[in-house]
């Protein structure tokens, strides 16, 4: 009988309950920072590197390289994979062998696009030109073995990697 004397003792809360004043502070501070980290996000990605942007349309390689890798590495619907290989596509006709080796590597893994051994084979070759010793690893796997050695864009590889052929993006 003493525990009912005990329950006697509880007082119930009222329906209407409060959420304790540390508890809402904590709240609004993560929602704050999740608003200033993805404003940043936003803010990098929809612009704030405007002059990468504009090397990139002046026909920079290294920087069509690297405004690719903006769009394929944004986060969430920031993430842009035609504009990304549009860009990776204009570095690598411009000679870039790390944007070479990336789409490469997109079409023999199927990252972001449907895999394709023949466009991973032409740019794997394209790399090696290029000095890319590791692309040299990726010609000696079985799934090139029933393509011939591409030569120069023509044929299939030129409907796959002309799709983006300019050498330089009309502004």
């Amino acid at each position: 009988m003493g525990n009912v004397k005990v329950m006697d003792n509880i007082k119930v809360m009222d329906q209407e309950q409060t959420t304790p004043p540390a508890f809402q502070l904590m709240l609004s501070i993560l929602l704050i920072m999740g608003v200033l980290l993805a404003s940043l996000n936003v803010a990098h990605a929809a612009g704030a590197d405007t002059a990468l942007e504009k090397r990139a349309h002046d026909g920079n390689p290294q920087a069509q390289f690297q405004l690719g890798n903006v769009y394929l590495n944004a986060q969430g619907s920031l993430r842009d994979v035609n504009k990304a290989l549009q860009w990776l596509t204009y570095a690598a006709n411009n000679h870039f062998p790390q944007a070479q080796q990336t789409l490469a590597l997109l079409y023999f893994h199927g990252w972001h696009v449907p895999e394709n051994a023949l466009t991973a084979k032409y740019w794997f070759e394209r790399a090696v030109q290029n000095g890319v010793a590791e692309a040299g690893y990726y010609l000696q796997k079985p799934e090139f073995s029933a393509f011939t050695t591409i030569s120069g864009a023509s044929g299939a590889a030129a409907l796959h990697i002309g799709i983006y052929g300019k050498v330089k993006p009309a502004r």
